[in-house]
């Protein structure tokens, strides 16, 4: 793929090889494609924020705890101003699976700065900051960039709601025990994705024993 590829495409080609490596627990690889997309990423593009993020990303999964952090701040530090890129980074870190008590520091004085930033923000960029909520364990401000990031003509659609930011709603409202609004978005989901099934199954048992435990009546 990404020797067919060429310029910016190669790098972005290079960036989502050297990702799945990391999702495969092949870091070594993962590092190898990593910075062959920072080498052909323009300088400051989205692709050369991801691939910065992910290369910290791969020190911090291989224990390299003060390298992952210092190339992390490092980074950060220089984008200071873009809080759509720096929402973007923290993504990638949260995507490759760091540990949130790891990178906590960070991720504090990230949340700090974002919160306190005004600028126009579209429904992808409120969707990350539900990410970065959630992934700090503040999941009543996770609910609420999470719903102001869905489309109020038709929030539970996959073509206008991305997927991603949709079953972590789910997950949101599960976990504070929200079980109709949590099966809401599932029964949507649970149309397009196979997988969803069990995972909607599993919320509507715990859903019929509370309301079962309560003396209320089961759901159908």
């Amino acid at each position: 793929i990404v020797t067919a590829s060429s310029g910016e495409l190669a790098s972005f080609a290079a960036y989502y090889v050297a990702q799945m490596y990391v999702y495969l627990g092949d870091l070594n690889n993962g590092m190898k494609y990593v910075q062959k997309a920072q080498r052909l990423a323009v300088t400051g593009s989205l692709t050369m924020m991801r691939s910065v993020a992910l290369e910290s990303s791969i020190f911090l999964l291989q224990g390299k705890i003060r390298k992952g952090v210092k190339s992390l701040k490092r980074k950060i530090q220089l984008i200071y101003g873009k809080p759509s890129f720096l929402l973007e980074m923290m993504k990638v870190v949260i995507q490759s699976g760091v540990p949130y008590n790891t990178i906590k520091d960070v991720v504090i004085t990230v949340e700090n700065y974002i919160y306190n930033s005004n600028w126009s923000r579209n429904r992808r960029e409120t969707a990350l900051m539900g990410d970065l909520s959630l992934y700090s364990g503040r999941f009543v401000k996770a609910i609420y960039f999470y719903e102001r990031a869905r489309d109020k003509g038709n929030k539970n659609k996959i073509e206008t709601n991305d997927p991603d930011f949709m079953i972590n709603l789910a997950y949101v409202y599960y976990a504070k025990e929200y079980y109709p609004e949590s099966l809401e978005i599932l029964f949507s989901l649970d149309k397009y994705f196979k997988g969803i099934r069990p995972i909607q199954n599993a919320v509507q048992s715990v859903y019929s024993f509370r309301q079962k435990g309560t003396g209320e009546a089961l759901m159908d």
